[in-house]
């Protein structure tokens, strides 16, 4: 998972989260953190576009619910800026990801859990190529 930078500095792949619920943030950045993977937190699309103004994360996860609420504009915004891979974590059932997916260009759809095994495997698999 280590990349190596110009300087030979090592390079972690950073993953943005967007979410409402903070203690599912903490959730993420604690997981994904003791995987190695550099977390950066946002609340909601408006802390996302600072982020994505100043870095291109590797990889975006966003909360479902901020998709319904603000529609495409919150994808827009942060694909004006760095147009990478999204990851869309839903509430719901599956077959609520299967319409979120036709209804926007994403990448994937996952059902939340507070296993996030599943979440692990997409993320390692999107970001390298892991099968």
């Amino acid at each position: 998972m280590r990349r190596v930078g110009k300087v030979g500095a090592e390079v972690r792949p950073t993953i943005l989260i967007i979410d409402e619920r903070k203690n599912l943030r903490m959730l993420y950045d604690h997981e994904l953190g003791e995987e190695g993977y550099r977390v950066v937190l946002a609340e909601n699309r408006h802390e996302a576009l600072k982020v994505v103004r100043n870095e291109c994360p590797d990889l975006v996860i966003l909360d479902g619910s901020i998709l319904v609420k603000e529609g495409r504009t919150a994808l827009e915004e942060i694909r004006s800026f760095c147009n990478k891979t999204i990851i869309v974590a839903n509430d719901v059932d599956p077959n609520s990801c299967k319409m979120i997916l036709s209804s926007f260009s994403l990448d994937d759809c996952l059902v939340k859990s507070s296993d996030l095994s599943h979440l692990k495997k997409k993320i390692s698999d999107l970001l390298l190529g892991t099968p």
